[in-house]
Formats: structure tokens, C-alpha cells, sequence
């Protein structure tokens, strides 16, 4: 059989979806399963049958597999996960797991670079970027940066794990052990939290009636005139504002691209951002040289698969 298909896997904090492309047609196939929380050979199995869907919907076989890319939360060096708090691996070597059932090359990296890799493969097309910075925001929170469309890694191969810089040192708790964490307060899973504190201080809000309450459920009742979702959203965007500025005052790129989760909710996510940079940029010279021009900040919804993209570029490079 001829080995023709390059395949895409994307591991989450909730779900683990797979792309497989063939070269010559494009996109053939996609496959979606929860990810398990259980051990690392579960994970693996969870990874094996989002493959195993995706090969089928696109007609193809596991033996015609010419390489495999992922992307996985965490610290990630030379195959092995160092560390996932969102997953609980450590020291996990999941590209040597991966090639012993499929027997074809398999390159793992942390999964924020591989989704840059991805956007800057899609927003290359349009224009030429040196200086790319992603930020995703959903299970977890991470940034990665790319010059001329490689991101670094760093000494630990911990950059852009911004997620876990303190912000409120007496904070919420956070995956990592810490407290006040910048993921602990305005991830998915922290916007909800959030929202479950605001019910048990003011039961009349909307909130009660949202089943289930997560982040999507946040933004309708914030959108349906809510007051109490809508300080919610309010508090995560100042938070954001934040972190915005330091990736942009770190790494001052051409574009900052925010992807994830709840990215999925478009102007209503971006719209209290914007105002908030506005509120945090004030009257300061500096602050109103970063980002001026709109373009230069951009969402890319879960719609646009950035992580997966990212993840056949990968098997692509290690295909040849």
C-alpha cells in the first residue's frame, strides 16, 4: 500500500480531534473523541481511535499512514511530555508510545506552538508575518511565538507558558499548584467557576438558568442584558488586556492571533477586550504604539483548526 496519508491530531483538555490529508486532495477526513481521564495508555487509546475515525470517514487504512503529527498541552521535549497539569502526565513518552503501534515517524510538541504554526500557515498566505505571537484560551492558557514562522521553545522548552505567571498572588488555585495563576482566572473552566460564585451571591441572575452553565451559556446570558455575566466577561477581559501586553511588549509581532475556545464567541469576545486595552493603554505613549492598527490582533475560532493544520505540518516536514 502506498503510504499517503499525513495525519493531524490535536490533544485537549476535553476532547482530542485528528485530521488526515492525503498530498495530493486535501483534507479527507476528521475524527472527535473525549479524552479519557484515566491513565497514559488511555490517552494513547483515545489518540488511536480519533486517528482511526479520521482515516475512516477519509477511506483510508492505519498501514498507509506516512506520518503523524500531534499537539499536546504542557512541557514537551524531544517527544516526551516533561509535564501536563491539565492531563496528568509527566515524563511520558508519548512519541515513542505512538510510533510502537502505527511503526511510522511521529512528532509530539506542546500544542500552543503546533496551533501557531498552524495560524501562521494559514495567515501566510494572505501576507508575510516575521513576528507571529498566538495566545489560546480555552481548558488552558498559553502563548507561543514564531519568527519567520519557527516558535521558541526556550532553555526548559517552557516558553510561552504564560498561563501559570501569577497575577493575583492570593488567588484561586491553580492546575499547577499555584495560586492567583493567570489560567485560574481566565480559562474556560475558570469563567465558570467564577460564575457559580456569582450565583451563590446573587441568585436572580440569569445564570440560574443556564443548563448547562459553561462558557457559551456566559456570553448568551451576558448578550441577553444579564449584569452579572456581563462583569464576568468584563473581569476576564482586564485580565487579558494584561497579558496581551506583555506578549506584545515581549515580543512586539506583526500580529497576535487568539485562538481557542471561547474565541468561538467572536465580537463577543473581542469587543470587551478591545475596550479594555483601550482602558489599560491610557494616556501612556508606549502603550499607544502597541497594537494601534486593529489588523494587528485577530481571532481564529475553533472553526478554523489551527491546532490541527499545525499538527500535519509536522508530519508533513517529517514525511519530506
Amino acid at each position: 500500500m502506498e503510504n499517503r496519508w499525513l495525519i493531524g491530531v490535536d490533544v485537549g483538555g476535553t476532547k482530542i480531534e485528528a485530521m488526515a490529508l492525503d498530498g495530493e486532495r486535501g483534507v479527507q477526513g476528521y475524527g472527535k473523541v473525549g479524552t479519557p481521564q484515566g491513565s497514559p495508555q488511555d490517552l494513547i487509546r483515545g489518540i488511536q481511535s480519533a486517528t482511526a475515525q479520521a482515516l475512516e470517514a477519509a477511506g483510508g487504512w492505519p498501514e498507509e499512514i506516512r506520518a503523524i503529527g500531534v499537539g499536546v498541552p504542557g512541557q514537551v521535549q524531544g517527544g516526551v511530555v516533561r509535564l501536563a497539569v491539565n492531563l496528568g502526565l509527566r515524563d511520558f513518552p508519548m512519541a515513542e508510545a505512538l510510533r510502537a503501534i502505527w511503526n511510522r515517524p511521529v512528532r509530539v510538541e506542546n500544542d500552543v506552538r503546533v496551533a501557531a504554526r498552524g495560524a501562521y500557515r494559514l495567515l501566510s498566505s494572505q501576507r508575510a508575518f516575521r513576528r507571529l505571537v498566538y495566545l489560546s484560551i480555552g481548558t488552558g492558557v498559553a502563548a507561543a511565538a514564531l519568527l519567520d514562522g519557527e516558535p521558541e521553545v526556550g532553555a526548559d522548552h517552557l516558553a510561552g507558558e504564560i498561563g501559570h505567571v501569577v497575577v493575583e498572588p492570593d488567588g484561586p488555585l491553580c492546575a499547577c499548584g499555584g495560586r492567583g495563576c493567570l489560567e485560574a482566572l481566565v480559562s474556560g473552566p475558570a469563567l465558570v467557576r467564577q460564575a457559580l460564585e456569582a450565583i451563590r451571591m446573587d441568585p436572580s441572575t440569569r445564570l440560574t438558568q443556564m443548563h448547562p452553565l459553561d462558557a457559551p451559556a456566559i456570553y448568551r446570558a451576558a448578550r441577553e442584558g444579564d449584569e452579572t455575566a456581563r462583569r464576568l466577561i468584563d473581569r476576564t477581559a482586564r485580565y487579558l488586556a494584561l497579558a496581551i501586553q506583555w506578549l506584545g511588549l515581549t515580543w512586539d509581532p506583526e500580529v497576535l492571533v487568539i485562538g481557542g475556545g471561547l474565541t468561538a464567541e467572536g465580537e463577543a469576545f473581542l469587543e470587551p477586550l478591545r475596550r479594555a486595552l483601550v482602558h489599560q493603554r491610557g494616556a501612556s505613549r508606549v502603550g499607544g504604539e502597541l497594537f494601534h492598527s486593529p489588523d494587528r490582533i485577530r481571532l481564529m475560532p475553533p472553526s478554523t483548526r489551527v491546532a490541527l493544520w499545525g499538527a500535519v505540518e509536522l508530519a508533513k516536514r517529517l514525511a519530506g
